[in-house]
């Protein structure tokens, strides 16, 4: 090889590298999807999802953050309208949302079916904070407030209390 064939590699190289080493690092996302068990609900019940944040803020200073959606789907896989909630929690933070049977469809004597789910935005960028997502589903009498079901999604295994 000559020596103008190395200068010209070597300069190539260089620039290749220096406009690497400029470009900005992006922050793109991916969503994880974490589903309930369908559950049925009659018109005077509720389905709460409660979810927490039990991530603490990274010592590099990175706040702690989870983000997503919780959102209720009926038997035939159709997001129910209205029933979308989005969420931003810091660390140590809990959210809920929920739905009842009659918004659910359920009429006083009937049950309906539901689905529901959360969708949690994880960032796949070098910067990415500390998040560690826990949900719970609660099955409530809406007039008397008593519980009638609890069921854990985290990441042991699931489980179910009756009340």
């Amino acid at each position: 090889m000559s020596i103008r064939t190395i200068l010209i590699t070597a300069i190539a190289t260089a620039l290749a590298l220096s406009s690497a080493m400029a470009q900005t690092p992006t922050n793109n996302s991916v969503t994880r999807r974490y589903s309930f068990p369908p559950i049925g609900l009659a018109g005077t019940e509720a389905a709460e999802v409660i979810i927490a944040n039990q991530a603490t803020n990274a010592t590099n200073g990175t706040a702690a953050s989870c983000s997503g959606t919780v959102s209720f789907t009926n038997a035939s896989g159709t997001a129910i309208s209205g029933t979308s909630s989005t969420f931003t929690l810091a660390a140590g933070a809990i959210s809920s949302v929920h739905i009842t049977g009659s918004t659910a469809g359920a009429s006083a004597s009937g049950r309906v079916y539901v689905i529901p789910a959360v969708q949690q935005t994880i960032s796949t960028g070098a910067m990415r904070a500390p998040c560690s997502l826990e949900m719970t589903l609660e099955i409530y009498d809406t007039t008397t407030g008593a519980t009638h079901a609890v069921i854990t999604s985290q990441s042991a295994p699931a489980a179910v209390l009756r009340f």
